[in-house]
């Protein structure tokens, strides 16, 4: 388990679940740059020699008993319609809209094997908040029809943690409660 430089946590911490060993392989098959951020040669404490670890992604903390409790994911990927999906390249191109503040997105379920991408985000000018059907055609040529939300819902702000990142929890929760909704 390691802190995003890559050193060891203290037992008890959250730390990304970093892999070593032979079943490690050397990379992805012609992804340099997905190889390079993924598989990181770290320092053997023992010898010096540099071993190949694998960035899972996967959060992590020691339990009293040496067993791993699984957290969440280090990072924003989720699994939709067979895709690989990173949440974040989404918010980043709906952010890129002008009229966008901010803007989180997450996977939704309507109903039983119906999930789909969702955006909740913040105008820049309440006045003048773009509609659904700007998102939708800005994000259209930004990204693959996979990525795109299906619905786009405006919140006056984004609720934070104690720690002021957003609580994608709360976010979620919005989607029940009574709020401006573009479809």
């Amino acid at each position: 388990m390691a802190d995003e430089s890559g050193h060891e946590v203290a037992d008890g911490e959250t730390g990304e679940l970093w892999l070593a060993g032979p079943q490690v392989t050397d990379g992805y098959l012609k992804r340099p740059d997905l190889t390079a951020e993924k598989f990181v040669p770290v320092a053997s404490p023992d010898t010096g020699a540099p071993v190949l670890h694998y960035r899972s992604g996967d959060l992590v903390h020691r339990l009293p008993d040496g067993s791993l409790a699984y957290i969440g994911r280090a990072d924003l990927q989720v699994k939709l319609r067979g895709y690989r999906i990173e949440l974040s390249d989404i918010e980043a191109a709906v952010r890129r809209h002008e009229g966008v503040l901010d803007a989180v997105v997450h996977v939704r379920q309507f109903k039983a094997g119906d999930d789909r991408l969702v955006c909740d985000f913040v105008a820049r000018d309440e006045a003048q908040a773009p509609r659904a059907a700007d998102l939708r055609a800005h994000v259209k040529d930004l990204l693959p029809a996979y990525m795109h939300p299906a619905r786009y819902q405006r919140l006056p702000e984004l609720p934070s943690t104690v720690n002021g990142k957003v609580d994608r929890a709360a976010v979620a929760r919005s989607w029940n409660e009574t709020v401006v909704t573009h479809e």
